[in-house]
């Protein structure tokens, strides 16, 4: 690998402005397209968005046990806290989804918002993520794995109820103004 392999060796390199022109480029592109894609009339059907999202919530556990077989062999405590997540996260929306699925066959909703248990599940792996950053830097390890099983499950919990909280406490009703370039106030 040597000093190519590693970042500080990587970003020390004289590579002149190449990348940044071409990094400013792609990203020019990149909201170009995605304004753009603001103008189209195309709508996905409701049954293939669930089964998409099923899938998705299937993928969460997959990498839940991922993790609990990374912590097993290395005991590291931010893959229990994120496993933890990752089943919590999927939970919540595979649960969401059946009452989603519900509602769109009773027609009394359609797919113009976004689900709430989606919202929920993503917003409390970023809350975990930056708590599992701060247990591992501010609480020394322990030597037997069930204190670590248990004080990652108390993180999870916190973390779950303070997300849940939050959300329970915003407004539900938001002002979109859809032809406006920054739609949300």
């Amino acid at each position: 690998m040597g000093d190519r392999g590693q970042i500080k060796g990587f970003f020390r390199k004289d590579r002149g402005n190449l990348p940044a022109i071409v990094y400013g480029v792609l990203g020019a592109l990149y909201l170009f397209v995605v304004y753009s894609s603001r103008q189209t009339h195309f709508f996905g059907a409701p049954t293939n968005y669930l089964y998409l999202e099923v899938g998705g919530s299937l993928l969460c556990f997959c990498y839940a046990a991922n993790a609990l077989v990374r912590f097993r062999g290395t005991h590291d405590r931010i893959a229990l806290i994120l496993a933890f997540g990752f089943v919590l996260s999927g939970m919540i929306e595979t649960i969401g989804y059946f009452g989603l699925n519900n509602l769109l066959r009773s027609g009394a909703v359609a797919l113009s918002h976004v689900p709430m248990g989606w919202m929920v599940g993503r917003t409390m792996l970023a809350v975990l993520l930056l708590a599992a950053l701060a247990v591992e830097k501010f609480i020394p390890t322990a030597r037997q794995p069930s204190r670590e099983t248990a004080g990652a499950l108390f993180v999870v919990a916190a973390a779950a109820y303070i997300t849940s909280a939050a959300f329970m406490a915003a407004p539900t009703l938001r002002s979109t103004i859809i032809r406006c370039f920054w739609w949300r106030f």
